[in-house]
């Protein structure tokens, strides 16, 4: 939601007139000086505006390094920046009318009110000429996809953003598709994160169930230390066994103390980088706690059939399956305000991987479905040989 309500524009008015006490005097008539400042409400009357005037609300404040710039708020699209010079045209020429009084003012909040209700729509839908709605959607790329991604964010410019999502809950785990609740943290591309380390002791038995992460292709992926044996295979560490891990990727490992150290040092990191971008705390408890699986969920099956697999246009669906499991109640994702850039990088990937013979969902789907037809043919014959004859075996 893009929207501003009348009190909060209000709120902004009332914390910008401070600096501006000598605004009103002599400009009843809406032409401004340029050694005035020009916070203040606006209202454009014009007959094709047929369902409600078009209400401004304009924050300048002059000689702060912003001069040729004002701050230009709406009750549909929200804060926007807008040249100084567009705005004393829109005013010099009639356009814009400044509420210059007690009555005016109260017009522009009642257009105001009027305005937000009605762009109570999808964006890009239009309630009257040149005003669209105020709720926006956008694209949010998550799992596996986002490491590969984070190699090429220069090439997105300024459309690349990393946000933490909060989808809603159901039983602290998952969410119905129909959540309405949702909150974003937004993180700059240059973050502020650090992270100090702790001194980390490790006692061998007592150590099991701890959270350890590690790097694979596909990026950091969480486990969990499952057993210890006292091997002494490990002699040059403390202590000298054998720490058996697993991984939410179905990875296992075998390691000695020092690379679970650097494990867990690396887990505890991640942790505190989902608490830095604004993850609330009881969600990283969940993370802790289910550790070894963050969402169980089955292989999707492909959203292709065999011609449209084929179709050299359907290059993106090709690597599209159906989402099969549990949705999780937080993500954390690179989100793309524009969504045909977010269609264009999809459809670009999945041609460079269609080049390089990388499988589509739907032959491993066909391949996954021979192979277990075949598997249990296998069963049944060893079944069937197993049985005995006649009554002996």
């Amino acid at each position: 939601d893009t929207g501003v309500d009348s009190e909060t524009a209000w709120n902004m008015y009332r914390e910008a007139l401070p600096e501006d006490q000598t605004l009103r005097n002599g400009e009843e008539r809406g032409w401004i000086n340029k050694s005035k400042n020009m916070t203040g409400f606006y209202i454009d009357n014009r007959n094709f505006y047929e369902k409600s005037a078009k209400v401004f609300l304009v924050l300048h404040k002059p000689h702060t390094g912003f001069d040729k710039k004002v701050l230009v708020v709406r009750p549909n699209i929200g804060k926007r920046t807008q040249s100084t010079w567009s705005v004393k045209r829109n005013v010099n020429e009639r356009k814009w009318q400044l509420c210059s009084s007690e009555d005016k003012l109260e017009m522009a909040r009642r257009c105001w009110d009027r305005e937000f209700l009605l762009s109570d729509i999808p964006s890009t839908v239009n309630y009257q000429f040149s005003c669209r709605g105020r709720h926006t959607e956008s694209m949010v790329l998550t799992g596996h996809i986002v490491p590969f991604l984070d190699k090429i964010k220069f090439k997105l410019d300024k459309k690349f953003k990393l946000v933490h999502v909060e989808t809603g809950e159901n039983n602290d785990r998952v969410v119905n598709s129909d959540v309405n609740t949702r909150v974003k943290n937004e993180v700059g591309q240059k973050s502020s994160f650090s992270f100090t380390p702790r001194k980390i002791i490790l006692n061998g038995f007592a150590d099991v169930g701890i959270g350890i992460a590690a790097e694979f292709s596909s990026g950091i992926v969480r486990g969990s230390i499952t057993k210890y044996k006292n091997t002494g295979a490990y002699y040059d560490s403390v202590p000298d066994g054998t720490f058996f891990v697993k991984f939410s990727n179905g990875r296992k490992m075998k390691i000695g103390a020092s690379k679970v150290k650097k494990g867990i040092k690396l887990y505890e990191e991640e942790i505190a980088r989902f608490l830095s971008i604004g993850m609330p705390k009881e969600r990283t408890k969940i993370l802790e706690d289910n550790n070894q699986v963050a969402i169980e969920s089955k292989c999707g099956s492909p959203v292709c059939n065999l011609e449209e697999d084929r179709n050299p246009k359907q290059a993106e669906r090709r690597y599209e399956e159906k989402f099969v499991g549990l949705a999780p109640c937080s993500i954390v994702g690179i989100e793309i305000q524009d969504y045909i850039t977010a269609q264009n990088l999809l459809e670009t990937i999945a041609t460079y991987l269609h080049k390089q013979g990388i499988e589509s969902k739907y032959e491993i789907h066909s391949l996954a479905t021979i192979e277990s037809k075949a598997s249990k043919q296998l069963r049944n014959n060893d079944r069937n040989k197993s049985k005995p004859k006649d009554g002996k075996e």
